[in-house]
């Protein structure tokens, strides 16, 4: 889902005072899920956790994403300003900078 259709579901949801939304078809589906077998669904998803990769042997600490430097050089600050267009977009739409 682009940032701002979920944007525009988020408002509409507060405007009309929802506590809960729900934004994709398959996220609705895993909730009804939960809400059908919960027990069932919290053991698939540790079943799942567990089937993912292990971090290396010796690697760093983990870092919060603030602490992370960005990558140096033309080719990477060129990927860097492709990828995050939509988000730089939907923060100047939505009037979401830092003042």
């Amino acid at each position: 889902m682009n940032a701002q259709r979920a944007a525009e579901r988020i408002v509409n949801a507060v405007i009309r005072r929802r506590t809960r939304l729900v934004l994709t078809p398959l996220a609705r589906a895993a909730d009804l899920a939960h809400g059908l077998a919960p027990a069932v669904t919290t053991r698939l998803n540790g079943v799942v956790a567990r089937m993912l990769p292990q971090a290396a042997p010796g690697r760093p600490r983990l870092r919060r994403g603030a602490e992370v430097e960005p990558p140096e050089g033309a080719v990477s600050s060129r990927f860097q300003t492709w990828g995050s267009a939509l988000n730089e977009r939907a923060a100047d739409a939505y009037n979401q900078r830092d003042t």
